[in-house]
C-alpha cells in the first residue's frame, strides 16, 4: 500500500521518514497515530534522518495511540522528562548570582549583619521585620543600571513605622547590584517636614546614575546612608 499524497505532506513535517517505502496497513495506522494523537508543534520540533531498521525497532517498541517517536526515545534512552527543567532553573540561579543578590537574599543579609539574627517577620507583610519593638521595613528595587529607582512608602506598614518612629528604619534595596539605603523614620519623617510633603503616601526617587546619594524629590543628600555588600 503505497501513501497518499496527503499522507507524505504530512510525513515531510514530521520526525518519521518513510519517503518512497511501502508499508503495510498496520505501518500506516500506526503512523497516523503518532501523528494525530501528539500536538503537531511537538512533532515538528526536531527533524532528523534515521535508517528504516531504526524506524522499524521504534516501531516495535512504541505502544499505539499513547506513544509519540519523542517519547519511546526517551524510555529506550532513559531520558528523565524534568532533566531539562532542572537544567534550566540552574541556569536562572547562576545568572541570578552573576547580576547580583536575591531579593530575600539581601534582605537577610542586612538583617544578619546590621541588627542581629533574632528578626522575625510581622504578621502579613513579606519585608516587616520586628524584634523587641525594633521595626526595619524593606522597600526592593531590582534592576541592574537603572538610572533611578522608585519606591513608594505609603499603607498600614507606613502607618506602623510612624507609630514607633524611634525604634523604626526604612531600607531602600537594589538586590541586583548588591547596595541598599538604611535610614531612620525620624530622619525620613524630618526631611518630609523641611520639604512640606504631605506623609501619608511618600514617593521615593532616587537618582542612581550619577550619584547615588540623592533623594532627587525631596533634594536631600542620603550618602551617609548608602551600604554596598
Amino acid at each position: 500500500m503505497r501513501l497518499s499524497s496527503e499522507v507524505h505532506k504530512i510525513c515531510d513535517i514530521s520526525i518519521i521518514f518513510i519517503n518512497g517505502h511501502k508499508c503495510s496497513v498496520d505501518q500506516y495506522c500506526t503512523i497516523l497515530y503518532t501523528l494525530l494523537h501528539q500536538e503537531i508543534l511537538e512533532a515538528i520540533v526536531r527533524k532528523i534522518e534515521i535508517d528504516e531498521d531504526v524506524f522499524h525497532y521504534l516501531q516495535a517498541h512504541a505502544v499505539p495511540l499513547e506513544d509519540s517517536t519523542s517519547s519511546v526515545l526517551r524510555r529506550l534512552l532513559k531520558i528523565d522528562r524534568n532533566s531539562g527543567r532542572r537544567r534550566d532553573v540552574k541556569r536562572r540561579g547562576q545568572a541570578q548570582k552573576a547580576s547580583g543578590e536575591s531579593r530575600d537574599g539581601l534582605m537577610n543579609k542586612v538583617l544578619l549583619r546590621e541588627f542581629g539574627d533574632s528578626f522575625s517577620k510581622v504578621g502579613r507583610y513579606k519585608t516587616l521585620f520586628s524584634d523587641n519593638g525594633n521595626l526595619v521595613y524593606f522597600q526592593n528595587f531590582n534592576k541592574r543600571g537603572a538610572p533611578t529607582l522608585w519606591y513608594r512608602l505609603s499603607g498600614s506598614a507606613w502607618s506602623l513605622l510612624r507609630e514607633r518612629k524611634e525604634k523604626s528604619s526604612v531600607c531602600f534595596t537594589n538586590p541586583a547590584e548588591s547596595f541598599f539605603y538604611l535610614i531612620p523614620v525620624t530622619d525620613i519623617l524630618e526631611a518630609l517636614a523641611k520639604a512640606s510633603v504631605p506623609i501619608d503616601s511618600v514617593e521615593v526617587i532616587i537618582a542612581a546614575a550619577d550619584d547615588r546619594w540623592k533623594w532627587r524629590n525631596l533634594n536631600w543628600n542620603i550618602k551617609e546612608y548608602l551600604h554596598q555588600y
